[in-house]
């Protein structure tokens, strides 16, 4: 695995590199933003591969690219869960879901939360005003109820990405003179793929109905599919066609983000603003055979674009080590001198090291750095250390016909090959990393307030199966389609 590097970044960006390298953990400053400003982006079902600078289509995300060659990509980044609202609470605490008690979309910190600090509270403690602008009901205040902020901008259905945009701005706008912690949550490239009209032309001018293929709702993978999935592509022959859509909600995506940010620019806000952008999973379009959704813990799933711009950090670095979810509290409380309350046990490590360019073993990411993620409803667990990445099926085995999975991702970066029986050393030796969450078993928690009209929308975006009971019946729901 390479070292986290400075890239090729003009003579200022690398002379800054040097200083600041040279700097760390001694001249420097405890917290170098204190009382700066700082947009935490996070994007829905995003995949790394379909961003350009993670060597995805060429000029698919030309402003996030431009953001990340301004500072930092993480380029190995993973996320802790393959869901929405478990992920953003990672991302809030840097607590494992299961401590948590949050593993899926219908609970929400007063239901679970386990009395977890979060930034934001942490940023509001600070002075900081703080806002929410979430794109989707169930990661709001009506399902997850992340605490900390002062507002939030009321949704009560999907927001486009224009949308939160213009809401987002007109907080970040106003004339209070605190220092901003502002969350930005994009929802677009989730289903259903209807980017605004002239960005799926970009992408696909014919009809994906005509031809001689077989219909896609003819075959068994896409009968698993999410309802929404099933309803929007019910006609369509040509499998490349919800490829297309997504990929036209992604350009569409970092138009959006490329306005907020010359909005930023033309306030004479981005000096003194940091922005992180990082998603909370990503995608499966047919990989593994799961269609449109982000079921399971393979790398479509798991590997997700992570990227900062940070005032007075050195631009062009990109950081090879693996990290996660779980790395970005600890990293901001650092940078930003905030801190949030002892409480659930926290693993993630400060990545501000890496976002100097410092080499990986001298920023504390080694090789030898384990990880574990986790599946919603706690049905998949996995553990990764180096290339090794090992998935055990807590119950039923989920998108796979094994209940024990072992790949080695320098040699099989598709996951084709599970080759458990072939090294038993290597499953011993990562098996004692998921025991907690197969001695957990299946998890069944959701809050007792969840409606039916939210548990029928969240089911027809495939986070309950089909034949889930119903909640307020004594049932409850399942796992994620």
């Amino acid at each position: 695995m390479r070292s986290s590097r400075p890239a090729r970044a003009g003579l200022a960006g690398s002379i800054a590199a040097l200083l600041l390298a040279g700097a760390a953990g001694a001249a420097e400053a405890p917290a170098p933003l204190a009382g700066r400003n700082l947009i935490l982006i996070t994007l829905d079902t995003t995949r790394a591969d379909y961003f350009s600078t993670y060597g995805g289509p060429a000029g698919l995300t030309p402003h996030l690219d431009a953001l990340g060659a301004e500072g930092v990509v993480f380029e190995n980044a993973y996320s802790q869960t393959n869901v929405t609202n478990p992920s953003h609470a990672a991302i809030f605490t840097g607590a494992y879901a299961i401590d948590l008690e949050i593993l899926n979309n219908s609970t929400s910190f007063a239901g679970g939360g386990s009395g977890a600090d979060t930034l934001a509270a942490a940023f509001q403690r600070a002075g900081y005003r703080t806002g929410a602008f979430p794109s989707t009901p169930h990661v709001s205040s009506r399902r997850l109820d992340l605490p900390g902020f002062d507002h939030e901008a009321s949704i009560s259905q999907d927001a486009v990405a224009a949308t939160t945009v213009a809401r987002s701005l007109a907080w970040i706008r106003s004339d209070d003179p605190r220092p901003f912690f502002a969350w930005i949550h994009f929802f677009d490239p989730h289903l259903p793929y209807q980017a605004p009209p002239g960005y799926p032309e970009q992408f696909y001018n014919s009809d994906p109905t005509r031809g001689k293929r077989p219909l896609l709702r003819t075959s068994a993978a896409f009968r698993e599919a999410p309802r929404i999935a099933r309803h929007e592509f019910r006609d369509v022959r040509d499998p490349y066609y919800p490829i297309a859509m997504y990929k036209a909600e992604i350009r569409y995506l970092d138009d959006e983000i490329g306005r907020l940010l010359e909005q930023l620019r033309e306030a004479k806000l981005d000096a003194t603003t940091g922005i992180v952008v990082i998603a909370d999973h990503g995608e499966s379009l047919g990989e593994h055979g799961i269609y449109y959704d982000h079921a399971g813990l393979f790398e479509a799933t798991l590997h997700i674009p992570f990227l900062a711009r940070l005032p007075g950090f050195p631009s062009g670095v990109r950081v090879a080590a693996r990290v996660g979810q779980i790395d970005l509290a600890p990293t901001l409380e650092r940078l930003y001198g905030v801190s949030l309350r002892p409480g659930l046990p926290r693993h993630g490590l400060d990545l501000s090291a890496a976002m100097r360019g410092l080499p990986a073993a001298e920023a504390g990411l080694g090789e030898e750095r384990a990880s574990v993620h986790e599946d919603a409803h706690n049905r998949v667990v996995m553990a990764r250390r180096g290339p090794w990445k090992l998935i055990v099926s807590v119950s039923d085995p989920w998108f796979s016909r094994d209940r024990v999975s072992l790949f080695n991702l320098d040699d099989d970066p598709r996951e084709t090959r599970n080759v458990a029986d072939e090294h038993p050393e290597i499953v011993e030796a990562l098996t004692p990393l998921v025991a907690r969450w197969v001695a957990a078993g299946s998890w069944r928690k959701v809050d007792p307030d969840v409606d039916a009209r939210e548990i029928e929308r969240l089911r027809a975006l495939g986070y309950v199966e089909e034949d889930a009971p119903d909640p307020q019946r004594g049932g409850a729901t399942t796992a994620p389609r």
